[in-house]
Formats: C-alpha cells, structure tokens, sequence
C-alpha cells in the first residue's frame, strides 16, 4: 500500500472518530425530547380524567333518565 493511501484511511477515520464524538456531546435535541415526553404525558393524563369523568357522567345520566321515566 502506499503511504499516500494510508494517509487518507488514517485521515478518514480521525474525521468519523471527531464526528461522532462531537454527535455524543451535543444537546440540541435533549430539550425538545424532553417537551415532546411532557406533551405524551400529559395527553395520557387528560385522556384517562376524560375517560373516567365519560364513564362517571354515563351512570348519573343512566339513573336520572332511569328515575324520570318511573315517575312518569
């Protein structure tokens, strides 16, 4: 092999090296992961109140309409 080859290989390899540690250090997108989890979690929160307040307001309507036809 020539030493021009081996050269480039190193060069190469040195630039792959620095480009993914520069990849493993940087944090631009630490913080919009971070907003996206929050965003999830409080979706699945207000799904499961929306959820139980659905389940909730179908049984008070269940007996209210339930009692209304007795007493008619």
């Amino acid at each position: 092999m020539c030493k021009r080859r081996v050269l480039t290989k190193v060069k190469a390899m040195n630039t792959s090296t620095q480009s993914f540690a520069e990849w493993l250090i940087d944090e631009s997108g630490v913080t919009a992961m971070e907003y996206g989890l929050l965003a999830a979690l409080i979706a699945v929160t207000i799904i499961g109140a929306i959820s139980a307040t659905g389940t909730s307001l179908t049984t008070i309507y269940d007996y209210w309409s339930e009692t209304v036809i007795a007493a008619l």
